[in-house]
């Protein structure tokens, strides 16, 4: 069953699925197969540190998927069967199983759209477990899947799909004129120059179509409430949305803090440990990336750069520790209490009366004073986020050595 779940601060990826999947054919239309790079292994590197830098600042990531599930293949091969198992139980990844499609038509007609859409039916567009049994099937993984340890996997996966909302791409054409019309296609180097929308080239209908293409992709990660993965080819409309509201996503809130820190980005860092993604799960499970993540999750409606390391400074000057917090401090006078009834319950009774009481006054203080000043230290020592980017620098140096 298909989840419609929104996917609130969520990291929708979908070069996975772009760069991986087959390709599709229908009649008389022109579909679009794997992207086409000039370098693949860039690529492939590329997108390996975008997930990284992903799954490091985010609670989860979801991936696109028409059809044969790529994405799940793709991380089976990079960090093994068992480290897809532990992001599982993690809640750390999903999948939307993408149906609907937008395709190029090359038609001579005035005043219609030179693309069309719809979507596929049926198997495995429909069903997360026919999916889920095509990738592990595929000639793509490196290692074959043991029946049982695929049906295992099947029953995890199989409820963590989400549907496309019905209706999402039915003004995705219209919009992608719209855009067209306005220049806002000017950045994937489409301009209509005068012309009308049926007069571009044949190429030029592919480009329109790719771009309401990428149009919906964008839709719905708007509609889920999620957001556009570092290496999307959505990342420009993010970026033009982002850039009138004035928020700051959590990729640049950490480039800010790596900046001040004489750091480099997340990626450009995982490229120069050699990209060891058995790292991944390591260093997102520390707590201290736990807290980071909880921590960054509260500053990321900062928009200035500067504005995010001054606060990056004052959270590491004054951290929180836990008796910061009101029931915190309520524990606090409780041990206190607790452990001065304790110390006073083991002074000797048979000393004098008046040295008793007063001595016994004077050693509980004094102890109570030593005791508050190791014990709580050491008990209430806050959590900085350098500490997150001292676990960074510690793996970044093991792998320099």
């Amino acid at each position: 069953m298909l989840s419609n779940r929104k996917l609130d601060g969520v990291v929708f990826n979908n070069e996975i699925n772009e760069f991986y999947r087959k390709p599709r054919l229908i009649e008389g239309a022109a579909m679009f197969g794997p992207k086409k790079v000039d370098d693949p292994i860039k690529k492939r590197q590329e997108i390996k540190s975008s997930l990284f830098e992903s799954f490091i600042l985010h609670k989860e990531v979801n991936f696109k998927v028409e059809g044969e599930n790529a994405p799940l293949c793709f991380l089976i091969n990079e960090i093994g069967l068992r480290g897809v198992e532990e992001l599982i139980d993690d809640n750390a990844i999903s999948f939307t199983l993408w149906n609907p499609f937008i395709c190029a038509v090359n038609h001579p007609f005035t005043g219609v759209l030179p693309a069309s859409l719809g979507r596929f039916q049926g198997d495995p567009y429909s069903d997360p477990e026919q999916s889920i049994e095509l990738s592990l099937k595929s000639d793509a993984m490196d290692a074959s899947i043991k029946r049982r340890e695929a049906k295992m996997l099947v029953k995890k996966l199989r409820d963590s799909y989400v549907a496309v909302p019905i209706g999402l791409e039915e003004s995705c054409l219209d919009e992608a004129e719209s855009a067209l019309k306005s220049g806002k296609l000017k950045k994937v180097g489409l301009t209509l120059d005068g012309r009308d929308v049926n007069q571009l080239t044949n190429y030029e209908k592919d480009i329109f179509a790719k771009c309401a293409s990428d149009l919906l992709d964008y839709k719905y990660a708007i509609t889920k409430h999620a957001m556009a993965s570092p290496t999307s080819n959505i990342n420009f409309l993010f970026d033009d949305t982002l850039s009138k509201i004035k928020n700051m996503p959590k990729a640049n809130i950490m480039s800010s803090i790596l900046t001040f820190e004489n750091f480099p980005d997340l990626q450009s860092a995982f490229c120069l440990m050699g990209q060891p993604m058995d790292e991944l799960l390591r260093i997102r499970k520390s707590r201290n990336a736990e807290k980071f993540r909880e921590w960054i999750s509260n500053i990321n409606e900062s928009t200035d750069p500067l504005d995010i390391q001054r606060m990056y400074v004052e959270s590491n000057q004054n951290p929180k520790g836990i008796f910061d917090k009101f029931w915190g401090k309520s524990i606090k006078s409780a041990t206190m209490m607790y452990l001065g009834y304790k110390l006073g319950s083991v002074i000797d009774p048979t000393i004098n009366p008046a040295i008793g009481v007063i001595g016994g006054m004077l050693l509980k203080q004094y102890s109570l004073d030593m005791l508050d000043n190791y014990f709580l230290t050491e008990l209430t020592k806050g959590w900085t986020p350098k500490l997150f980017i001292n676990d960074l620098k510690s793996v970044k140096f093991k792998y320099s050595t």
